[in-house]
């Protein structure tokens, strides 16, 4: 990660070429995490695109939003390089290894013919990791990581075909279970969208037994990793709120969500639970223990900051589903310090090389989703790290 302002520097230059203005700008971040102190100062290192106006108003400025924007317009400065060439539509399906080293790979090229390509510095695979693959989720991830989620990433290439392209040649990958990145905030179809985030954010994770599992404001992935510990994988797991947190949810979303059978009222705890399948006693009594604790200004159960939220004020509750959200998975191919893939053996790949999700030994178990720039920010330092030493060799 020493490499990371040098390969956010090469980035900017390359976008400079562009002409739509792109420019990369530290994103504000809170001074402790979740409303938990930190152990030590916060690093500031997430980085988004605040001052590039060429942005559609509805893109945000987070890498996750525009980042289809600034891969365009990194499309477009590739083009002003007459040794780079972009090959759309033409899959790599297997790698050319010939004695110690990777010299090419073997492509389905458009009209279902095979080529291939030769490789005179090394081959670098950058295909993500294997969300899209149900049967390698299966195989490597956890049951509870996926049973339940929907899925997130709005790309279908993510397949795993790196990590088993590099696996056919002997190389060594991280063990199983491997990380996914799973967030909160999903729907039965992906994500709950902008017009829920106050409810969600302001009310109670309950559980089929109506009771509270987690504190809810801990980072994303933590309340997911509750969530999905509960029975059946967190199947029938509600956000539970009155209509004095739901600001942004209007009736039209109300009537939306309860159409999609997402969404559940009641006048009292008991009436939302016969509707929503809750227990509606055990409701009452959550909810009645936690209005309590804003008095003295402490969760006794599970110590959520009281100060960024509000108690249950209102005359409707409403139950809105729950599940976990999977966006990428992190776990793949074993590298070195300069993403060079190695063997079972422990021995470098000569000429091959893994970045992003398609490397490995780099998350433990999980994501953490409280530490800004592991992501994205992974995927472009490696990316800059496996191109230097592939063109220079160090």
């Amino acid at each position: 990660m020493d490499c990371s302002g040098e390969a956010t520097d090469f980035w900017q230059t390359m976008l400079d070429k562009g002409s739509n203005g792109f420019v990369i700008t530290p994103v504000e971040e809170p001074p402790s995490s979740n409303g938990m102190p930190a152990v030590t100062n916060l690093i500031p290192t997430e980085l988004g695109f605040y001052d590039s106006p060429c942005l559609p108003p509805d893109a945000g400025v987070r890498s996750g939003y525009s980042g289809i924007y600034v891969c365009l317009e990194m499309q477009e400065v590739a083009k002003q390089y007459s040794n780079l060439e972009l090959r759309f539509s033409t899959p790599a399906v297997q790698l050319v290894r010939e004695g110690a080293g990777v010299t090419g790979v073997i492509v389905k090229n458009a009209d279902g013919t095979y080529g291939r390509i030769n490789a005179a510095k090394g081959v670098i695979l950058a295909t993500g990791g294997y969300d899209a693959n149900p049967e390698l989720m299966e195989a490597w991830t956890r049951p509870e990581d996926y049973a339940t989620s929907s899925w997130r990433n709005p790309g279908w290439g993510t397949t795993g075909d790196g990590h088993l392209m590099g696996l056919k040649i002997g190389a060594q990958m991280d063990p199983c279970p491997q990380p996914v990145m799973n967030f909160r905030w999903g729907n039965p179809d992906s994500f709950f969208d902008a017009r829920t985030w106050n409810a969600i954010y302001f009310g109670l994770m309950i559980n089929p037994e109506g009771k509270r599992f987690v504190r809810e404001d801990l980072p994303f992935q933590a309340v997911s990793n509750a969530q999905n510990a509960q029975p059946g994988y967190g199947a029938g797991c509600f956000q539970v709120f009155d209509e004095n947190m739901m600001e942004g949810m209007d009736d039209a979303a109300i009537e939306e969500f309860k159409g999609r059978g997402w969404l559940f009222e009641g006048a009292t705890p008991q009436e939302l639970g016969q509707a929503a399948g809750i227990d509606g006693e055990n409701l009452a009594a959550t909810i009645e223990r936690y209005n309590g604790f804003f008095a003295g200004g402490i969760d006794e159960d599970f110590n959520r900051d009281l100060a960024t939220t509000m108690p249950f004020t209102g005359t409707r509750l409403f139950a809105l589903t729950t599940n976990s959200c999977v966006l990428a998975t992190g776990g793949g191919l074993t590298i070195d310090g300069d993403c060079r893939v190695l063997d079972v053996d422990d021995k470098v790949i000569e000429g091959l090389y893994a970045v992003g999700n398609a490397s490995g030994n780099f998350f433990a178990g999980n994501y953490p989703r409280h530490i800004p720039g592991t992501s994205i920010g992974r995927a472009i330092t490696f990316g800059y790290v496996a191109a230097e030493h592939a063109m220079k060799g160090e």
